[in-house]
């Protein structure tokens, strides 16, 4: 009952901070508004207040936006590090006769190849999330300082992995899900859900 109360002021105190930083960049801009367009000119960041913090809703958005991109970047870096892999191993000359390590150099070289494919798609949220950084440099403290504030919030809330099970995993450890305030109180929900089968070990 306390985990849930606890959610339950969580989510509440989200969703005033978000209406509360849209107020008080309504007064103190006139026209200004505190939320920015995806992206913004620099002279619409200097019109911004010094107090000025990034919508909850805005910031989850981005938030997610960063994750699609870091997905969407692993695709052609797996693919170049597979074709740069194959081009390398293809130009090598194989001795049938000679073993590497062990094993046949066809299957040694073929193994190598997939290894540079996967060795991309690890790279790849990498060179993804420091495009998105490129192009969203302007409002990229404004996220920062989210960032902390978010990573305390869920930091609170979750529980500890060691008590998921195979029948009740834990649900988004990172909230990489979450894109909204409405996704947000889903993931509160669950998490809510996960406590209570963990307490009668469902």
């Amino acid at each position: 009952m306390h985990s849930q109360r606890s959610s339950l002021r969580l989510a509440t105190s989200l969703m005033r901070a978000n209406a509360q930083i849209r107020m008080n960049a309504t007064q103190s801009t006139g026209t200004a508004s505190a939320k920015l367009s995806d992206n913004p000119s620099d002279a619409e960041v200097k019109q911004l207040p010094e107090h000025t913090k990034l919508p909850w809703n805005d910031y989850l958005h981005l938030r997610k936006q960063r994750h699609r991109a870091e997905l969407v970047a692993s695709v052609p870096s797996a693919f170049f590090g597979l074709v740069g892999g194959f081009s390398y191993f293809a130009t090598l000359e194989i001795d049938p006769s000679q073993l590497v390590l062990g094993l046949d150099p066809l299957l040694v070289y073929g193994g190598a190849t997939v290894g540079c494919g996967a060795l991309g798609w690890l790279l790849g949220p990498t060179f993804g999330a420091a495009g998105w950084k490129l192009v969203h440099r302007k409002k990229q403290s404004l996220i920062e300082e989210r960032e902390r504030e978010f990573y305390q919030h869920i930091k609170r809330v979750r529980p500890s992995p060691a008590k998921q099970s195979f029948s009740n995993p834990l649900p988004d450890f990172y909230c990489e899900k979450v894109g909204s305030l409405h996704e947000y109180r889903r993931w509160l929900r669950d998490i809510r859900i996960f406590k209570r089968k963990s307490e009668y070990n469902l």
